[in-house]
């Protein structure tokens, strides 16, 4: 290597660094994902893989377009910019290998393709001879069928929920994160069975603090909010009118229920009320209902109660 350019490079290193250490650790952190947004775009460039920066940062917030080769290439960067926050973490705990050695090789493509479904790990040859060889690790197959694009996107953000589960055992704040909502939220719209597989596993394994009812309102898909409420309030409207009476007392201007199965009275609105009509919603369906579909509920058989003013037998 000529000599001026040594000099060149040992130069800008040596401002790198002051400038490193002139900045506030916040903008420091800022500055590293705008640099890791950077170098992906233009890595992925050079391989012919044109994803834009915008399209990027929606990647990393599980937002992937609908077309099947632009989604490829934003699950691409995404495990591209997720790899490269694993080395720099590593490199800041003084943890990082040597990176010519074929331990960190090794590491290195397979924490990139962990969280890649299978179909993004197939290369075809100009003669469609399917291969696994190593040497096309950065090639993806872009498949036209959009089934086979909905079905390894529902597999990465299983990876990505399956990841926060595991983890979230010491950090629940990892529930509230984006990456975890958006992919909750699209599998529970693509795919039922992984959605309650996911959902039972999240009850058995989350800390005591955090509500499942919580997550479900927070994991919500757009859309489905209003009807299922609504649905849901209608139930808990029918559980109450199947198993209790209901009557109006005008001294303090109440509603009560009287529970048929225990001849127990609970005031309508209380705890006891709430935690009896609760537990009898989760016994019958084994899931939970929203605050909001509970207070719909309540509402609406407070409504009824006030507006007859008698005692209810089967109404």
């Amino acid at each position: 290597m000529a000599p001026e350019l040594v000099d060149l490079i040992a130069a800008l290193s040596a401002a790198s660094e002051r400038l490193g250490n002139r900045l506030h650790p916040k903008s420091a952190a800022s500055l590293a994902d705008l640099v890791r947004v950077m170098n992906c775009y233009y890595s992925n460039l050079i391989e012919g893989h044109n994803t834009r920066p915008r399209d990027i940062e929606l990647a990393l917030e599980n937002r992937f377009d609908q077309d099947g080769e632009r989604r490829n290439l934003q699950m691409e960067a995404a495990a591209h910019i997720r790899v490269q926050r694993e080395i720099d973490a590593r490199y800041a705990a003084g943890t990082l290998q040597d990176a010519a050695s074929q331990r960190f090789i090794c590491w290195l493509h397979e924490e990139f393709y962990k969280e890649l479904p299978e179909s993004m790990r197939l290369y075809f040859s100009a003669d469609e001879k399917l291969s696994n060889n190593v040497h096309h690790v950065h090639y993806v197959h872009h498949s036209e069928n959009d089934a086979d694009g909905q079905r390894a996107e529902i597999e990465r953000s299983v990876s990505v929920v399956e990841r926060v589960i595991a983890k979230a055992k010491d950090n629940a704040g990892l529930y509230a994160g984006s990456e975890f909502i958006h992919a909750m939220k699209f599998i529970r719209e693509k795919s039922d069975e992984e959605w309650v597989r996911l959902r039972v596993k999240i009850k058995n394994e989350k800390p005591s603090g955090v509500l499942l009812s919580a997550l479900d309102d927070a994991t919500r898909p757009e859309g489905e909010a209003i009807g299922s409420e609504k649905n849901t309030a209608a139930e808990l409207i029918a559980l109450v009118k199947s198993r209790c009476d209901l009557f109006y007392d005008d001294t303090t201007r109440s509603c009560f229920v009287t529970v048929s199965a225990d001849n127990s009275t609970l005031r309508v609105g209380s705890t006891a009320f709430l935690e009896w009509l609760s537990y009898a919603y989760y016994s019958q369906r084994a899931s939970s209902a929203s605050d909001a579909a509970v207070k719909q509920a309540i509402s609406t058989v407070s409504g009824i109660c006030r507006e007859q003013r008698h005692t209810l037998k089967g109404w």
